[in-house]
């Protein structure tokens, strides 16, 4: 076996005989699966359409079986998991998933679809905060400069 570097991969005989091996080219098609997260104020039925949009153009995407797109919100604290879901060829896979990842960055950011990034409040209670507040800078005259952090030099 050969990877995609090229290099050669041996396996085992534990790892043959007492594990699963995964035949991805033994069938003639393939999933492509890939997953957004986005804010829980976006909406769902925009990015469903966008997504058939995009693969409804593609011209590897296969009709059958159709693609979809699945919500999927397991608990998570700041986005909702959305899995976009079609299929191409096997032989087209890697082509067609570079591509709908690329129609999809693009379309996301056109249509203005916000994806969910973690953000952590802090709280200080208010001893603290106004401790913090006193040591700031109340002027950009205050602020230090580079060559007030550098060391002395010994030339």
């Amino acid at each position: 076996l050969k990877d995609f570097g090229g290099n050669i991969v041996t396996l085992p005989n534990n790892t043959v005989w007492g594990g699963d091996i995964i035949n991805y080219t033994h069938s003639d098609i393939r999933k492509i699966g890939l997953a957004i997260h986005i804010k829980f104020t976006q909406d769902l039925d925009k990015v469903h359409a966008m997504w058939l949009d995009i693969v409804s153009s593609h011209p590897q995407v296969l009709e059958n079986p159709k693609p979809t797109s699945f919500p999927w919100n397991a608990h998570y604290d700041y986005y909702i998991w959305i899995n976009l879901i079609a299929w191409s060829s096997t032989d087209d896979y890697w082509y067609v998933y570079v591509d709908l990842l690329k129609s999809l960055q693009q379309r996301i950011d056109e249509l203005g679809i916000e994806l969910a990034a973690p953000v952590q409040e802090i709280k200080f209670d208010q001893v603290t905060a106004n401790t913090m507040a006193a040591q700031l800078p109340t002027s950009m005259s205050q602020l230090p400069t580079l060559s007030t952090q550098l060391p002395p030099s010994n030339t």
